[in-house]
């Protein structure tokens, strides 16, 4: 009796002993997946494929796309957002700063089928669209402790995007804007203020509209249709009178100037 009470006391040790390993095990595993953010992945591969399905569809409907928060840090929390994705970089790098920012031009310009799908419709009948339409891509915060890299100039910026790969043997720059002409790049470019929140910002508009706003791109709005054409959506729209933006990131202030009459994604 007392060895039989004994192998029951060992049995429930070595299931202690594998409970413990189990548990071990799910956290790392845990660990892994939020480390990898396949939440977030899956997210935009949503998004993406929403866009392709809508470019091949003759029928109206809103795109399964959603606004990304994101919070680039040095270590700190960034205030004025609730960040769906957090990037960690170096205090006193702005090259991983510039990566950061030049990774979620390049996930939004991919996501939006690269200035060659037609996810808005404009010929489709009762598609809700307007003249400027907006995909707000990504909102981005920096962390207080980013403050002592003060502003990211344009030209820094530009220098970054042009002799940067994005992929194989393909700069930022060309992936973006089809060039790696240094004056066409920061022409499309910002200085950011590490201390303001901006927004990365694609989409699709008339040609009228597009060509008329001035004060968007400065003296880069004339060189727009030099190199980002608009795109012939031999399908949908042979007079070819509308077509695609290049990805931008911007701030509040010149988000309004873009004058987004209609928003694709959802915050």
């Amino acid at each position: 009796m007392k060895r039989i009470f004994e192998n029951k006391a060992e049995l429930t040790t070595q299931q202690i002993v594998l409970l413990i390993v189990l548990i071990a095990s799910f956290a790392v595993i845990l660990f892994f997946l939020f480390r990898l953010n396949l939440g977030e992945e899956t997210r935009k591969e949503i998004c993406h494929n929403s866009v392709i399905l809508k470019g091949k569809s003759i029928l109206g409907g809103a795109l399964d796309c959603k606004t990304n928060y994101v919070c680039i840090s040095g270590g700190s929390d960034c205030k004025d957002i609730i960040p769906t994705e957090t990037i960690k970089v170096s205090l006193d790098s702005k090259d991983e700063v510039f990566k950061a920012i030049a990774d979620q031009m390049a996930e939004c310009w991919w996501t939006f089928g690269e200035g060659k799908v037609d996810y808005v419709g404009f010929n489709v009948e009762g598609a809700t669209i307007g003249k400027v339409n907006c995909a707000l891509c990504s909102a981005v915060s920096f962390s207080g402790d980013l403050t002592n890299l003060k502003e990211i100039d344009k030209s820094s910026f530009g220098n970054f995007l042009k002799n940067t790969k994005q992929s194989g043997s393909q700069s930022y720059s060309y992936f973006l804007y089809g060039t790696n002409d240094l004056d066409k790049v920061n022409s499309l470019l910002s200085s950011v203020d590490l201390s303001q929140k901006y927004y990365v910002v694609t989409g699709i508009a008339q040609a009228s509209v597009l060509t008329s706003v001035n004060n968007w791109f400065g003296s880069g709005i004339d060189l727009l249709n030099s190199f980002v054409p608009f795109i012939e959506f031999t399908k949908l729209d042979k007079s070819n009178n509308y077509g695609t933006f290049p990805v931008v990131v911007v701030n509040q202030e010149d988000l309004k100037k873009i004058g987004c009459d209609n928003f694709v994604t959802k915050a």
